[in-house]
């Protein structure tokens, strides 16, 4: 498998390249994080989540970040690509899709999960299911547990996607991780609130606010009262980004591994 490994800002970054993301399944399930100025914030402070970052495959969110890792590691531009849990959805859909497999779609609210399923039902040929579990801080109590894990299992889908929301869909992904594997799930990712985009109940981001990497905000613009938080700490890490660890993004190594 051919992916560019590199320390920055303390994570230890495992960039594949789009083109082949899709290629890489060898019988163990792939965690896939998109990384995004929130998600450096939360790493700053907290080890564990540092750890999942570094321990997970990942794709570059925050445009931010993007244009820094772009400049900085210009000889392996090749390698970089930007890729929001907003897109990465789209993705996986076109994949399953394509290679007749299943899409479970975990978290949400009860309406947007049923709503989101519906999209996906009429717009592509793919296996789809999902559940949203009453809202509860993790862990959860051992009930909610229970009923989340015979919907998964009961469905066995090949491509699981969870949107509780950063971190506590990374938490509870890496705390299961495990038990995914062994229900033989191939792909694993946190999306957020995406979910409410394709059931139709936020607005997407216009292209040109995607393409410069603002979509936070126009989310932010749409549901002030509930992504306020996130938001304070995209912009809390922005400083850091540019002007403390711009010049300390270096190469570790290059693996060409391809078992």
């Amino acid at each position: 498998m051919k992916k560019l490994t590199f320390k920055f800002f303390n994570i230890h970054f495992k960039l594949v390249p789009k083109n082949i993301l899709f290629s890489i399944y060898k019988g163990k399930i792939i965690f896939i994080t998109t990384v995004n100025l929130q998600f450096l914030y939360i790493s700053k402070f907290d080890q564990k989540f540092r750890n999942i970052l570094s321990n997970s495959l990942n794709t570059i969110d925050a445009q931010p970040l993007f244009w820094i890792l772009y400049l900085r590691i210009l000889k392996f531009k090749s390698y970089l690509s930007r890729n929001s849990g907003s897109e990465l959805i789209f993705d996986f859909l076109q994949f399953a899709s394509k290679n007749d497999k299943s899409v479970f779609l975990l978290g949400g609210t009860a309406k947007s999960n049923f709503l989101a399923c519906n999209y996906i039902s009429k717009n592509y040929t793919c296996k789809v299911s999902g559940f949203s579990p009453e809202y509860s801080a993790l862990p959860f109590p051992a009930h909610t547990t229970q009923v989340l894990f015979q919907e998964v299992t009961a469905f066995k889908p090949d491509i699981l996607l969870v949107g509780f929301g950063a971190p506590k869909q990374e938490f509870w992904i890496n705390d299961n991780l495990s038990y995914l594997n062994q229900l033989g799930i191939k792909y694993v990712a946190g999306i957020g609130g995406t979910f409410d985009m394709l059931a139709g109940l936020v607005v997407p981001a216009p292209l040109f606010i995607k393409s410069i990497g603002l979509e936070w905000i126009w989310r932010f613009l749409q549901e002030p009262f509930t992504r306020i938080r996130p938001v304070a700490q995209r912009l809390h890490v922005v400083p850091s980004l540019l002007f403390q660890r711009v010049f300390h993004a270096k190469i570790d190594s290059i693996d060409f591994d391809n078992e």
